[in-house]
């Protein structure tokens, strides 16, 4: 995305804005005339109809986020996908009560950002993807035959054998000691019963069972697993789950950690998985386990206090070594290192009240804002530009995470646009400017600027 070469008149005023509103909600809920604030800044920005400054105000209201953002920023996507319809392959309208949800990603929005995993991070390439439910039979059996010991791969499961049906589930498959394991975790759990009436279980689970139950020597190569506690708190959020638990987990097997089978082996007896395949259909035999716990790098995504407080003092498998995160604030990418106190701190701080004074964790809300803006980065930054193109260099001398030391910033092939770190003081904000990655090194960055505060990141972001 190229950058405007002077801020437009509402940047600074706006900035301060969301930023205050964010912090104010951490404690109290907001005000009609806080919100109609932020409202009156998105009608502005609709009738300017200028996609560089949309996505501007997009990426603020991401990253400062409170109660009632969503639906704002909802309504400036909507009008950036009207005067733009060739970004709507990356997104699904869905019906749903809840007048702040937006639309859902579609399987080409996903595939786009685990491509960017591979490009950024080194990932292995195609091992993370989406896929209809008609082929997850297909890919399983695959994986079991011709799959090579610790081959893995991660799909987002979306379901082509129900109309209009838009939610979608990760499964996580790996191959160990000549096993396959399949790892469901859908986001709104499930339920094992032999009553119909009462069971509920994930499209892809049923899916398997459909397929490998009559099958002749299947026990001894296969196992599935299902998680069973809901995650999903919203009505459309199961993209964001899904994106976020696969690259955790990749994450997990590209750094050295233990697998995630050894992960679940290492547990107490009552969080190891448990066989639960007689709670489904009495004369089935495949090898189905319930799951009660998840790696730690996937606490986050659960936004429960409480479940992440449970397993520090219950689980003998800690932080050994500790999970790593990323997150790119230039050209490179940086690695942090996460504890379990650093884990609980970074869930808390997303916390918000809402109108009725409850508290409410915006950190999967936050991501899926994140993730669409992500997304139009690199889609307009992919375009090609008549514009003169100017650039918010990374800012010199912050303070690197030990051990991770910024690579040089490549040559820039256009003038510089010195903008410099704003005091609170003084106009603007204290953040600072830095380019959000998805280009090539060394080439321009055409991408969305990022506003960026290194102390406070997560680091869950790319």
């Amino acid at each position: 995305m190229i950058y405007p070469e002077k801020r437009p008149s509402w940047w600074d005023e706006t900035h301060r804005l969301v930023r205050h509103l964010s912090e104010i909600n951490q404690e109290k809920p907001l005000s009609q005339s806080d919100i109609l604030s932020v409202r009156a800044v998105a009608r502005k920005i609709i009738e300017i109809g200028d996609p560089i400054q949309s996505m501007m105000f997009l990426k603020l209201l991401s990253e400062f986020i409170f109660i009632g953002a969503k639906r704002i920023f909802f309504d400036v996507l909507n009008d950036l996908r009207q005067s733009h319809p060739e970004i709507a392959s990356y997104f699904q309208d869905v019906d749903v009560d809840d007048r702040e949800e937006g639309p859902v990603f579609t399987p080409l929005a996903m595939d786009r950002i685990f491509r960017f995993f591979e490009e950024e991070y080194g990932y292995p390439q195609g091992v993370l993807s989406s896929k209809p439910l008609s082929e997850l039979p297909r890919l399983v059996d695959r994986m079991m035959h011709e799959g090579a010991e610790r081959d893995m791969a991660g799909w987002v499961i979306v379901n082509d054998l129900m109309r209009d049906d838009p939610h979608v589930v990760p499964v996580f498959t790996i191959k160990q000691s000549k096993r396959t394991h399949v790892f469901i975790f859908d986001s709104t759990g499930h339920n094992f019963s032999t009553n119909p009436y009462d069971q509920k279980i994930s499209a892809a689970l049923e899916e398997l069972i459909k397929h490998f139950k009559d099958s002749e020597g299947v026990s001894g190569l296969l196992s599935i697993y299902s998680y069973k506690t809901k995650r999903q708190n919203s009505d459309l959020g199961c993209g964001t789950f899904s994106t976020m638990d696969l690259k955790n987990l990749l994450e997990r097997h590209t750094n050295g950690m233990e697998s995630l089978v050894d992960f679940y082996q290492a547990q107490s007896p009552d969080l190891q998985p448990r066989p639960a395949a007689h709670e489904l259909d009495p004369s089935l035999t495949l090898p189905i386990y319930e799951l009660t716990t998840l790696p730690p790098e996937m606490m986050k995504v659960t936004q429960s206090l409480r479940g992440i407080e449970s397993y520090r003092k219950t689980s003998p498998v800690s932080f050994s070594p500790p999970f790593v995160e990323r997150f790119t604030p230039s050209w490179s990418t940086c690695l942090k290192i996460q504890d379990m106190s650093g884990l609980t701190a970074s869930v808390a701080e997303i916390q918000r009240f809402d109108e009725s004074d409850r508290p409410k964790n915006l950190y999967v809300d936050q991501k899926r804002l994140q993730f669409i803006v992500y997304l139009l980065s690199l889609h307009f930054g992919d375009l090609p530009h008549s514009l003169p193109v100017r650039r918010v260099l990374f800012p010199q001398g912050l303070e690197e995470e030990k051990g991770s030391p910024r690579s040089p910033l490549p040559p820039l092939p256009f003038p510089e646009l010195d903008v410099p770190a704003i005091e609170d003081e003084g106009e603007g904000s204290d953040a600072l400017l830095t380019p959000l990655p998805g280009t090539s090194r060394g080439q321009p960055d055409l991408g969305l600027m990022q506003v960026s505060d290194f102390d406070g990141d997560d680091g869950d972001f790319p």
